[in-house]
C-alpha cells in the first residue's frame, strides 16, 4: 500500500512538471506568434506607403495597425478599452505632430476636449518609471511605424 501511495506522489509531481513546462512553451509560441503579426504589419505598411498629403490618416493607420484596432473602431462611439486607449495613443502622437486639439477631436469625431484628456493620459503613462502598460507599448510600435516611414517628420513624437 506504501508503494502505490509513493508511486501515485511521484505521478502528481511529475504530471504538475509536465504542465508547468507545457504552459511555458505555450506561452513562447503565443509570444512568438504575437512578434511574427507585428514584423508582418510593419512589412505591410512600408510595401504600401500612405500619401504623404495626410499625415492624420498616415497617424491614424499607424496606430491601427500597432493597437490592432481599425479606424472606423477608433471613431465610433465604442468605449471598450482597446479602442479608448487606441484613440488615446492617436491623440498623443497627433498633438506631437503638432496638429491642434480641434484638428484632432474633429478627426476623431469628437470633441477637442477628449483629446486634451486622451493626450494627458497617455503623457501621464509614459512619463511613468519602466511603464509596461499597453497604451505605451501601442504608442512606441505605433512610433516605431511612423519612423520607419518618415524619420525626419515623426523624428521628435
Amino acid at each position: 500500500m506504501k508503494d502505490l501511495y509513493k508511486e501515485n506522489t511521484e505521478l502528481k509531481i511529475q504530471n504538475t512538471r509536465l504542465l508547468k513546462k507545457c504552459q511555458t512553451l505555450w506561452s513562447n509560441l503565443a509570444n512568438a506568434r504575437q512578434t511574427i503579426k507585428e514584423y508582418k504589419i510593419l512589412l505591410q505598411d512600408l510595401e504600401n506607403p500612405i500619401d504623404r498629403n495626410a499625415p492624420l490618416d498616415e497617424i491614424a493607420r499607424a496606430v491601427s495597425h500597432a493597437s490592432g484596432v481599425g479606424i472606423s473602431e477608433m471613431r465610433s462611439p465604442n468605449r471598450e478599452r482597446h479602442n479608448v486607449i487606441a484613440r488615446q495613443v492617436f491623440f498623443y502622437i497627433g498633438r506631437r505632430a503638432g496638429f491642434s486639439w480641434l484638428q484632432l477631436g474633429q478627426f476623431m469625431l469628437r470633441d477637442h476636449s477628449t483629446a486634451i484628456h486622451g493626450y494627458r493620459q497617455i503623457q501621464d503613462l509614459i512619463s511613468l518609471p519602466k511603464s509596461n502598460f499597453v497604451e505605451v507599448q501601442t504608442y512606441i510600435h505605433a512610433r516605431e511605424i511612423l519612423a520607419a516611414r518618415d524619420a525626419e517628420r515623426y523624428q521628435s513624437i
